[in-house]
């Protein structure tokens, strides 16, 4: 039974991923006419991180067993959501200032996540660390985005 869910989460997680990369098409050119921010990495990594965090986030599910974890869980499947408006607002909508307000909440989620996974495994916490700083990552590259071309 439980590891039925670790697959459906896996497959929400990849589903939310292909969505969210279809809102991310042709993104090199919509960023290269851009100013980015410092530290802004090669534009292939961007969706490679993306989908790292995202087998991140669902292999830190793997242990959200028993009923302390079903906020977690939800908050997970929320998560989810999130990244795929990030890309949509941001990649599709250009609207840089609702992406950030979408990332920082992410990044939020992950991060309660982690804190509570971490009382019952330090796996779990290991893997959430990793989605939440790649989300805290791309939160930071999108306000320096939305900054740099406000005007």
């Amino acid at each position: 039974m439980l590891r039925n869910r670790a697959v459906w989460r896996f497959l929400a997680a990849a589903v939310a991923g292909l969505l969210a990369s279809l809102f991310t098409l042709h993104m090199g050119e919509a960023l290269s006419a851009l100013n980015r921010p410092f530290l802004f990495p090669p534009f292939w990594m961007l969706p490679v991180g993306w989908t790292a965090a995202l087998i991140a986030a669902a292999g830190a599910m793997r242990y959200a067993v028993g009923l302390i974890h079903k906020k977690t869980v939800a908050a997970f499947y929320v998560s989810l959501g999130l990244v795929v408006v990030w890309a949509f607002v941001f990649f599709r909508l250009g609207m840089r200032g609702t992406g950030f307000v979408a990332g920082f909440f992410l990044t939020g989620i992950w991060l309660r996540n982690r804190r509570l996974l971490r009382e019952f495994s330090q796996d779990a916490a290991k893997w959430m660390t990793c989605a939440t700083a790649w989300a805290g990552y791309a939160t930071y590259l999108n306000l320096g985005v939305w900054f740099l071309n406000r005007g």
